[in-house]
C-alpha cells in the first residue's frame, strides 16, 4: 500500500526481484533478452540501466494513477455500474489503505520494450524512405518484417490498454504498471534523443532488430507477462 512504501522506500524497486513462479521469470528473461539488446546498444549500460529501473519504479508509484483507474474499472465490471459514484472513491480507498502486491519486474521489461518500439519506429521510417528510392522490389521485404514486428508492439500496446481500461480479469495491477513502465521507456527514448541532438552525438545506426522485439511483444503477452500485479 502507499502507507508501506512509506515505510519501505526500497521496495518500489526490490519487488522486482520477485516472482511469482518460474514460469514467471523466464517469461520476463525472455522478453528482456529479445527486446533488450538493441536498446542496449543505443543506450549504454548506464541508460539501459536508467530505463529498467525507471520503469519499475514508475509502476510502484504509479504517478498516474493507472492503478486506481483499473480498479475503478474492475469494480463497475463486477457489479455492473449499478453505483457508479461510488466505485471511483472505493477505488481510492482501496488503493490508499487496501493491501496490493507487486511482483516481479514486467514494469522494466516494459520499459524496454517501450524504448525498442521507438527505436523500431526509427528503423521503420528509414527502411520506408530506403524502399522508396530502390526500384528493387527485394527491399520491401525487411520493411514488411519490421511492419510485422511494430504491430506486434502496437498491439501489446491494445491488449494491456483494453485490461486496463476494462479491469481485467482480476484486481491486480498488471495491465497499469505493464503501461506505466512502457510510458516511462517511451520518455527515456524521447529525452535520451534529445541529449544527443543537443550534444551533438550521434547514437548508433538502428539495425534489424525489430523482429526480435516483435517476438518479445509475444512473449510478455505469453505465460507469466501479465503476473506483474498480483493480489
Amino acid at each position: 500500500s502507499s502507507s508501506s512504501l512509506k515505510q519501505r522506500p526500497y521496495t518500489a524497486l526490490t519487488y522486482a526481484l520477485c516472482h511469482a513462479d518460474s514460469a514467471h521469470l523466464f517469461a520476463n528473461l525472455r522478453g528482456l533478452l529479445l527486446a533488450g539488446v538493441h536498446t542496449h546498444t543505443y543506450f549504454g549500460r548506464r541508460g539501459w540501466w536508467l530505463t529498467f529501473a525507471g520503469g519499475v519504479v514508475s509502476a510502484a508509484l504509479d504517478p498516474l494513477r493507472w492503478r486506481e483507474a483499473q480498479r475503478r474499472a474492475w469494480l463497475d465490471s463486477k457489479s455492473g455500474q449499478l453505483v457508479p459514484w461510488l466505485t471511483p472513491r472505493l477505488a481510492r480507498v482501496w488503493d490508499q489503505h487496501g493491501g496490493w502486491l507487486l511482483c516481479g519486474a514486467s514494469a522494466g521489461v516494459s520499459a524496454i520494450m517501450g524504448a525498442d518500439t521507438c527505436l523500431l519506429a526509427v528503423r521503420w521510417k528509414d527502411l520506408f524512405e530506403a524502399a522508396r528510392a530502390d526500384d528493387d522490389a527485394h527491399a520491401y521485404l525487411p520493411l514488411a518484417l519490421q511492419t510485422y514486428s511494430l504491430l506486434q508492439a502496437l498491439s501489446f500496446l491494445a491488449d494491456e490498454h483494453h485490461g486496463l481500461v476494462s479491469g481485467g480479469v482480476s484486481v491486480s495491477a498488471a495491465h497499469a504498471g505493464h503501461l506505466m513502465g512502457f510510458a516511462w521507456g517511451v520518455a527515456a527514448f524521447c529525452a535520451f534523443a534529445l541529449y544527443r541532438h543537443r550534444s551533438g552525438s550521434v547514437p548508433p545506426p538502428p539495425r534489424g532488430r525489430g523482429f526480435r522485439l516483435g517476438a518479445a511483444a509475444t512473449a510478455a503477452r505469453g505465460g507469466g507477462g501479465r503476473r506483474l500485479g498480483r493480489q
